[in-house]
């Protein structure tokens, strides 16, 4: 009630009329589709209007998001470039979600679709700072930090990892959910739950060992997932919404990161 006091008095202090019943009405349906599943907010993207489909990718990203963004982050040093990578994240799932086996958690497969996403990003990135800084053309470029490089390699590793036992650990690790709340996205026994993941925590500390991160890895110690800046979900929200409205690709992002999203679309298609 509070909220839509505010609302009510900043649409009386300059916005219009529309304004105020368009911002009333995603308020409403946020909080209405909060609860559903992801699958249902996936089905309401798909056969609902621009403002139900907005209220639903604001339920999705809300929910997946921070996984998403240290997902990006890890790949990607520039905030900058992490943010656009995050937002070409949710424009493929927009273009591709019909083709998601679980949609019951879809956090799995954004966690493959951002490591593409901003492995992408980053190649794209180095190419534009080499046309852009001389710098970078004389080769003096910051070492990542150890720390970094570890979170790196972590992140190659779960990707890497079958996806029975990556689901549980993106649930439990990335989107911090506990291992009942996680058997319970994956529809499956917490003691399932609780074997495949005593079975990827074993394969990822052999793996990374082998690749010489640590002579011993607390896979306990993996990365938690990010808060969004308060600017990046509506931005995300927006594009996402116009697209699964029917506009181009093209017209609803920044050229970068539109072209970001078709590269990875095309891979995903041509795989």
């Amino acid at each position: 009630l509070r909220l839509v006091h505010d609302l009510g008095v900043q649409g009386m202090a300059g916005g219009s009329p529309e304004r105020l019943q368009r911002d009333l009405t995603t308020l409403f349906q946020v909080g209405t589709v909060a609860g559903l599943t992801d699958r249902e907010l996936l089905a309401r993207i798909g056969r609902s209007s621009f403002e139900d489909a907005e209220a639903s990718l604001e339920a999705l990203v809300t929910r997946h998001g921070p996984m998403v963004m240290r997902v990006c982050r890890n790949v990607l040093n520039v905030p900058h470039d992490a943010e656009d990578a995050f937002q070409a994240t949710f424009l493929v799932l927009v273009k591709r979600f019909r083709s998601i086996r679980n949609r019951d958690s879809i956090g799995n497969w954004l966690y493959g679709v951002a490591a593409r996403v901003s492995a992408r990003a980053r190649v794209e990135a180095a190419r534009r700072r080499k046309k852009e800084h001389e710098r970078v053309r004389l080769g003096v470029v910051a070492a990542p930090s150890d720390e970094a490089l570890r979170s790196l390699a972590i992140q190659e590793e779960v990707l890497r990892l079958p996806e029975r036992y990556r689901s549980v650990v993106v649930l439990c690790y990335w989107e911090n959910l506990t291992l009942d709340q996680a058997a319970s996205r994956l529809a499956c026994p917490v003691g399932t739950a609780r074997s495949r993941m005593a079975r990827a925590r074993d394969l990822l500390r052999r793996r990374l060992i082998r690749r010489g991160v640590a002579s011993r890895v607390d896979v306990d110690s993996m990365p938690a997932s990010l808060s969004l800046s308060s600017a990046l979900v509506p931005r995300t929200v927006q594009a996402a919404a116009k697209l699964a409205s029917g506009q181009a690709l093209a017209n609803v992002a920044a050229p970068h990161v539109a072209g970001l999203s078709a590269q990875v679309i095309w891979r995903m298609i041509m795989s």
